[in-house]
């Protein structure tokens, strides 16, 4: 996938957090601890953590949580664990979260 592939996925798979404005190459988000848009880092939500963080809150668990199987965020973190050796939630950067949610 290119970059630009990434982040057209990210923003399908996350309706009403991304947006790109009229003349702008950059995507910018929809930041819900701020109360605003904040343009993301060098234009791409695969380079920006607080970007990555928005997505990630549109994953589903699915309840009953436990035993915590079949649900997209745990899916997602399985997937950084393994390019993270374990520790994926701690010390992914934005761009292996955006492979591991896509």
């Amino acid at each position: 996938m290119t970059d630009q592939d990434i982040n057209v996925a990210i923003v399908k798979a996350c309706p009403g957090v991304f947006v790109r404005p009229i003349g702008q190459s950059g995507w910018n988000y929809n930041s819900s601890s701020a109360g605003r848009v904040l343009p993301c880092i060098n234009g791409n939500i695969f380079d920006d953590l607080n970007a990555m963080h928005e997505a990630e809150k549109t994953l589903t668990i699915q309840l009953p949580v436990l035993p915590f199987k079949d649900s997209e965020r745990t899916r997602y973190v399985e997937k950084l664990d393994e390019m993270c050796g374990n520790k994926g939630m701690c010390m992914a950067t934005a761009r292996q979260r955006a492979k591991a949610f896509l």
